[in-house]
């Protein structure tokens, strides 16, 4: 491919063609070094007895503000067309939104919500952009597996499903791109284009490292300093610092701290799993117990915490329990504490010969032989709670 002055450049090196298999782009920053390339394309052609096909080969033009009128493009006898969205090798590219990508997000995104619903048999729909989409597909997915409300928090969605968070993931991956591209030799082009990207990034331009540093700061929990490409490695990613958001969360105290059975050992802290309590076989006491530990439950303590039907949100020491009327209304109380329910007194009997306080409750979670007994036991408590009005005080 011959070279011209408007040929892009990637840390000293032209860059004029790429090609995989029989797919070819193109690159030139102005319309006379383009033209040239298509002249050379259509030569070599001749030459080889290969034809261009004129209704896949189309010109797509980049940069703000776009000429007008558009120049125009021919291979051979043939003009271009000029484009505003193509496919190549499976991206989806733009030049009329302000992502070159945005459309094949959402082509992504249309397709993770297609797969959602198929299996759930929901309709919805979305009007984000990028990635929200795609998380918000993820999210509403687990949501809907584990039987929580929508108000329910983020982080135990994966951390007791196993399921790590998409923004996470994606950025792992990215990573694992950034290392592997910098242990590169400097004569691998998606070197040259890593290192130019970070030299303009230096210089004060967005660059493909500067939405890297941004997708940084977006993650879901806050990283310990910024990046440093030259020293970067996928283990900077610590996804145990997701458990600094459990435990600071007073709404999943009966998680905080918690260690997971492990076979033939001491249970131990396990930060992203599936959990132990989500193999209970009985549909019914397996969304009670999730309930109670994700504080998903109708309990007052999380029932009041919202305003409803124009009454003002309690607080903790204010929502009191629909029995007794003096201690809060919690999934301890109700399970361990409360006796002024002769129905919650014998069904509490039925499970335990003695009563404790919240330690014992998470040691009991924690048992791997007793979950599937303690599961029936929430679902039982929740029943009779239930059945009975919120107490609002007064």
């Amino acid at each position: 491919m011959p070279t011209h002055k408007d040929d892009v450049v990637l840390a000293g090196r032209k860059l004029s063609i790429l090609a995989q298999a029989d797919d070819i782009l193109l690159l030139s920053h102005l319309p006379p070094g383009f033209q040239l390339k298509l002249d050379a394309m259509a030569s070599w052609g001749g030459v080889n007895f290969i034809l261009v096909n004129r209704i896949k080969t189309v010109a797509m033009v980049y940069g703000a503000p776009v000429p007008s009128p558009l120049p125009s493009f021919a291979v051979g006898s043939n003009i271009l067309g000029v484009s505003e969205k193509e496919k190549y090798v499976g991206v989806v590219f733009s030049t009329d939104t302000r992502s070159m990508f945005e459309n094949h997000y959402k082509a992504k995104e249309k397709a993770a919500r297609y797969y959602g619903h198929s299996i759930w048999a929901i309709e919805d729909h979305a009007t984000k952009s990028l990635i929200e989409p795609l998380v918000d597909v993820q999210v509403k997915f687990i949501r809907k597996m584990l039987h929580v409300s929508s108000r329910s928090m983020l982080v135990p969605l994966h951390t007791d499903t196993g399921i790590t968070p998409l923004q996470t993931r994606r950025f792992i991956l990215v990573l694992k791109f950034l290392e592997y591209t910098l242990a590169l030799q400097d004569k691998h082009l998606v070197r040259a284009a890593i290192t130019n990207s970070i030299v303009l990034h230096i210089a004060g331009r967005k660059t493909w490292f500067t939405d890297l540093l941004q997708a940084a700061r977006n993650l879901p929990y806050p990283l310990a300093y910024e990046l440093d490409p030259w020293s970067l490695t996928p283990d900077y990613v610590d996804l145990y610092s997701k458990m600094q958001q459990v435990d600071s969360s007073d709404k999943l105290y009966l998680l905080h701290g918690r260690k997971e059975p492990v076979k033939n050992k001491s249970p131990r802290t396990i930060t992203l799993t599936l959990r132990h309590y989500l193999d209970v076989k009985v549909k019914d006491h397996r969304k009670a117990l999730t309930w109670m530990l994700l504080s998903s439950h109708m309990l007052t303590i999380e029932r009041l915490r919202w305003r409803e039907l124009g009454r003002p949100r309690l607080e903790r020491d204010h929502r009191k329990c629909r029995f007794c009327k003096i201690a809060v209304e919690s999934p301890e109380h109700a399970m361990l504490g409360c006796t002024s329910s002769q129905v919650l007194v014998h069904t509490r009997s039925q499970m335990l010969a003695r009563l404790d306080d919240v330690g014992f409750l998470k040691k009991l979670v924690q048992s791997r032989k007793a979950i599937a007994t303690v599961a029936k036991w929430a679902h039982s408590i929740l029943k009779i709670f239930y059945a009975v009005p919120v107490y609002r005080g007064g």
